[in-house]
């Protein structure tokens, strides 16, 4: 069955993943973050399995949360147990956005926007020598018919943002995409399939690049192979549809097909070459031999733009139920528990990396640069006594584990996602240190300059894997 294109989200709802705060219950402080497709909330999970909440007024799986197109949607599970309240309403399943609060028995959740932090030029498409680039931007709000070329500011002087910023036009014969949905622009402009790759997205410099929160940095492509021209996804959260059906992987496109990019734009193949060459047929690859091809340069793709050879450095808090002693202020948990991951977040970014997400009071960083992981690890605990003096609003102090470990690994950095088990293996590291402390693995310490202050721990007999502890603050 077809599925129906997606409804438009507001601006600020982008699809890079939400953040669950908890403001008040058993766990008031943590931070979640969602990134979809699904996760349970419950007071029993498995480890890894949703959002786990300590509050005796949750269920051990009392509610799931789930995107629903590109909307987060929460829905009760357990019928027996207290109901969900979204901003007060008692409901049994609803649509939350951004600032919206969830009741749950005593526990409030309030929902936000998590937004990946990127590495400066590492996720920027790389160009080929035969692929020049256009400058220019087609005006929305002024286009002249003949579809006058105007300079390409990322704004406009009061701010507002150009929806659209695509290439210039140029004459070609291999067929064009007609704009027949998209603003001020329907009907006034087209794009020629003159290269041999034409890229949709957000991110600046795309070959359409849609300036809207609903469409993804790298959306989608076109691409000629084989004389055939072929629509490949590249996002793996905001959808494309051709002629309303859903593209997960790749569909090859013919003459009068229309592509819905997100809900913002709606284009119109017209003027393929004649006969076999332009392509005939719906989402069929031919034969298993040309879907295996299709698959491996697919794989070919993801490695070459997310592949990533760096450390995962796993900060979580030591101890922090016992931190929310009873008559603490809320107000003064939540507020040391959002500095706490503005301590970790900016110490990290000082030593050149990012946060990827938060699970309650756990962190997730990435770096490119294995001794810069190592110092901004040292630097977290090193400086921890001054930031428990002047940020913690707490009667106890904050207490840090963490674990690094080093390798290849499938990073998002503008989403702020990572797909592998170095991530899981950073965690078992971390779990595995003492109370702050920092232990790293041996692939870890082989990556590091000679004379660095480890010593040798043991290792963890599930993966095989030598850990040690740092010694001594490096700098």
């Amino acid at each position: 069955m077809a599925e129906v294109p997606p409804t438009r989200m507001r601006e600020e709802q982008a699809t890079s993943g939400f953040d669950l705060l908890v403001l008040a219950g058993n766990d008031a402080g943590k931070r979640f973050t969602f990134e979809g497709p699904e996760a349970l909330i419950g007071s029993s999970l498995p480890p890894g399995g949703g959002i786990e909440l300590s509050d005796p007024t949750i269920s051990e799986r009392h509610a799931v949360l789930r995107m629903h197109r590109e909307n987060l949607l929460i829905e009760l599970l357990d019928p027996l147990a207290s109901p969900l309240r979204i901003n007060d309403l008692e409901r049994a399943r609803g649509i939350v956005r951004p600032g919206d609060r969830v009741a749950i028995g005593r526990v409030v959740l309030e929902v936000r926007l998590h937004e990946g932090l990127s590495l400066s030029g590492v996720l920027q498409r790389r160009e080929g020598p035969s692929a020049p680039r256009h400058s220019g931007v087609l005006d929305p709000m002024g286009l002249s018919d003949e579809s006058t070329l105007v300079p390409s500011p990322t704004e406009s002087a009061d701010g507002a943002q150009t929806l659209l910023r695509p290439m210039a036009l140029v004459s070609a014969d291999r067929g064009h995409l007609n704009v027949i949905q998209g603003g001020e622009l329907v009907g006034r402009a087209r794009f020629e399939l003159d290269r041999d790759v034409l890229t949709v997205g957000r991110a600046h410099g795309s070959d359409i690049e849609v300036a809207d929160r609903g469409v993804s940095r790298a959306h989608a492509e076109f691409v000629w192979e084989d004389a055939c021209l072929v629509l490949f996804q590249k996002s793996p959260a905001n959808f494309t549809f051709v002629n309303g059906e859903r593209v997960t992987v790749s569909r090859r496109l013919k003459e009068g097909d229309k592509i819905q990019i997100a809900d913002v734009l709606l284009l119109e193949v017209e003027g393929l070459p004649k006969g076999d060459l332009a392509g005939s047929g719906p989402a069929s690859f031919g034969d298993l031999s040309s879907a295996m091809e299709a698959r491996l340069k697919l794989e070919r793709q993801i490695e070459a733009e997310f592949l990533r050879r760096g450390s995962m450095l796993d900060v979580d808090v030591a101890g922090s139920s016992e931190m929310k002693e009873p008559g603490t202020s809320p107000a003064h948990i939540i507020l040391s528990f959002e500095r706490f991951r503005d301590y970790v977040a900016n110490t990290v970014r000082e030593f050149g990396g990012c946060v990827l997400n938060s699970n309650g009071d756990e962190l997730m960083c990435f770096f490119e640069d294995t001794h810069q992981a190592v110092r901004a690890g040292s630097a977290i605990l090193e400086r921890l006594d001054e930031f428990n003096k002047t940020q913690n609003l707490l009667s106890k102090p904050f207490r840090f584990r963490l674990g690094i470990h080093t390798g290849d690994c499938l990073v998002d950095l503008v989403h702020g996602r990572a797909f592998s088990p170095l991530v899981d293996l950073a965690g078992h590291l971390q779990k595995a240190a003492g109370v702050n402390e920092l232990v790293i693995s041996a692939d870890t310490l082989a990556a590091l300059p000679k004379g660095v202050p480890f010593e040798l721990v043991g290792e963890l007999e599930r993966h095989a894997l030598q850990f040690y502890r740092l010694t001594s603050f490096i700098r």
